[in-house]
This record gives structure tokens, C-alpha cells and sequence, in this order.
């Protein structure tokens, strides 16, 4: 395979200089976002080729076209795909580690690359997520067996699924002294789409009076893993059927199905959160109950395929979002208890 071997050749050219950058002061992003790009130009030119290979064959042999050979070369085909990308991988890793070595020699300090895009590429999968990666796996070797170009869809939609259900580990911030446990962390990633003052209903399981909501959309590219906002036991669960409206709609809190949880947290306030289902969200799961205790930041849950989560807490809480704001669940600050705490404005002077 030509094509494979020509990309090789350039990453390897390339990759290989990487050890003069540290004498140009380059950042160690750029470099991972280089050789993370060599990696798939890599791979991918070779898929493409075979792929090629197979449309060309089977346009040529059509009369006499045979799937049980055909799925026999396409299983090859991927074989080797998959092993010409193994290979690339511990080619890049060994240059890495070189440039380690001539690192520690020029600056006395070591950065491995290599390890960055292993914690990058290899995050755990949430368990709820393995059959759906099996079904996709499963579904792939299937349509390509009836047609071979269709493995490359089925390939982008499994390693899709895959990204779709990662677990990343997520460092939660604490504050020190006495208030440590003051801070709200959001319970998803996604986009922050309202924050309002309102009088929950009585499904929420709050006590009445003013309570600010922030709510945090998900689509299907973010994380979907849920984690806790705040140290404290759950003491209110309440699942309610409903719709699937779009997420992103102020109805889906009070049309769609979702289930509600009512914290009391370890510094004696009530908060709680609500994870909604959406358009194409299908599936709440939440793996605690009355009585479970939870760390903040510790994950309880997960909505499948895009959704939302909402959060209670009181009115006089300093809001350390903004709307529109990107959220990472477990470790972003919504709010803070803390009296001298000032919530958040908009900086209008880069405007």
C-alpha cells in the first residue's frame, strides 16, 4: 500500500524534528494536535485506499460477483487496516520517547507526549455504554459483509458510539477552611442555555419561595456522564414519565420525562437536580437512591444520546456562570454558598 507507506514516511519525517521545538519554545498542545493528525492521515489513507480497491474490484467483477470472497477480503482489508495503524502508533511512540530522552539531556525535564495522547484516546467507557458499542461493532460487520464501502460508515459510527459513552476523570475543586463543601459543581457537561429566579413547583420536592435554576444542555458530543454538585445525602427521588421534546426548549422541564433528585447537602442547604430527557435521549439512568450518600463531583448517572440537566439551589447563592457559558461536569463552579462570595457578570469591555 503506497499511500500508507508515503504518509508513514512524512509522519516519521516530521515527528522526528519534534525534539528542536523545545529550542523554539512550541507548545505542547501544537504537538499533540501534529501528531495526532499524522496518526490519522496515516491510517485513514490506507482505509481509503483499500476501500477504493474494493469499489474499483467489485464494479469490475459484477456479473461474477461472489460475497462470500468479498467479505473474506474486506475482513483482510480491515485486519491490516487495523494493524498498519498499531504499528504507526509504537512507531511515534518510540520517537517520543527519544525526544524524552534528549529532553531530560538539553532541560533536565521530561514530557511525554505519548502518554498525553494515550490519556486523550484511551478514557474509560461508562459500563452502561458497552452493549450499544457491541451492537455498533456488531451491525458493522454485517453492512459490510453486504457491502463493503459501508464498513467505513460503520467504523465512524462505532468509534462515534465509543466517544459518545467516555467517562474522563474529572478533578472537582474544593475551597479550604470551614466552606470547603460551599461550592455547587455542575452535575453535566454541555452549554449553560438559562438562569432564572423561580418558585419551583411541588414535583421538584423544594420548599416554596425563590430558587434560582441553571440548566445545562447536552448534545450528542458532549459527555453525558452525570456527577454530583455537592457533598450531602439524596432524600427525594421522583421519576415522572413524559415527552421527548428538544431539550433545549423551556417545556422539557415540565413536559418531558425526568427524573428528580433532592439533596441535603453537609453544610445543612437543599439542592436539586433533575436530569431530562430529550429529543433523542431515550434513556435515564440514575444508580442512586433515598439515602445514598455522594461525593461532590462523584459520578450518579447518565442520560443516553442528548439531553439536560437541571439545578436548584437557593436564590441568595452567588451564580458563578453565565448563560451560554461551556460546562464540564464535576468540575466547573455554578455556585457558591459562601456569604462574601459576588456572583459573576459579563465582561462587556472585550465587546
Amino acid at each position: 500500500n503506497n499511500s500508507f507507506f508515503i504518509s508513514v514516511k512524512s509522519s516519521i519525517v516530521l515527528t522526528f524534528c519534534s525534539p528542536f521545538t523545545i529550542f523554539v519554545k512550541v507548545r505542547v498542545s501544537l504537538e499533540l494536535i501534529l501528531i495526532s493528525l499524522l496518526v490519522l492521515i496515516s491510517a485513514f489513507s490506507s482505509l481509503l485506499f483499500e476501500v477504493t480497491k474494493l469499489v474499483i474490484s467489485k464494479i469490475s467483477d459484477f456479473i461474477s460477483f461472489n460475497f462470500f470472497s468479498l467479505a473474506v477480503l474486506n475482513f483482510y482489508s480491515i485486519i491490516k487496516f487495523l494493524f498498519y495503524y498499531i504499528i504507526a502508533f509504537f512507531i511515534i511512540d518510540a520517537i517520543y520517547k527519544l525526544n524524552n530522552y534528549l529532553e531530560v539531556i538539553f532541560t533536565g525535564k521530561k514530557m511525554n507526549i505519548v502518554d498525553s495522547i494515550k490519556a486523550s484516546i484511551f478514557t474509560p467507557i461508562h459500563p452502561a455504554g458497552i452493549p450499544f458499542i457491541a451492537i455498533f461493532f456488531i451491525l458493522t460487520v454485517i453492512i459490510g459483509w453486504l457491502w463493503a464501502p459501508l464498513y467505513f460508515v460503520g467504523i465512524i459510527l462505532t468509534v462515534w458510539c465509543i466517544y459518545f459513552f467516555r467517562n474522563p476523570s474529572r478533578v472537582t475543586p474544593v475551597l479550604s477552611g470551614s466552606n470547603k463543601n460551599n461550592l455547587i459543581i455542575s452535575p453535566a457537561d454541555g452549554r449553560v442555555i438559562e438562569i432564572s429566579k423561580i418558585n419551583p413547583t411541588e414535583e421538584i420536592g423544594l420548599p416554596e419561595g425563590n430558587w434560582t435554576r441553571v440548566c445545562v444542555f447536552m448534545n450528542v458530543f458532549d459527555v453525558h456522564v452525570n456527577r454530583s454538585p455537592m457533598l450531602g445525602q439524596i432524600t427525594y427521588k421522583n421519576y415522572i414519565p413524559g415527552s421527548f421534546f428538544n431539550a433545549s426548549l423551556d417545556k422539557a422541564s415540565s413536559e418531558n420525562e425526568r427524573l428528580i433528585l433532592g439533596m441535603d447537602t453537609e453544610n445543612g442547604k437543599k439542592i436539586a437536580f433533575v436530569q431530562i430527557a430529550g429529543l433523542v435521549a431515550r434513556r435515564i439512568i440514575c444508580d442512586v437512591d433515598i439515602g445514598s450518600s455522594l461525593k461532590a463531583g462523584e459520578i450518579f448517572g447518565l442520560i443516553r444520546f442528548g439531553s439536560r440537566v437541571d439545578i436548584y439551589f437557593p436564590s441568595d447563592v452567588a451564580v458563578m456562570v453565565l448563560q451560554g457559558q461551556k460546562m464540564i461536569a464535576g468540575e466547573t463552579i455554578i455556585g457558591d454558598f459562601t456569604k462574601s462570595s459576588k456572583p459573576v457578570k459579563e465582561n462587556l469591555d472585550e465587546k
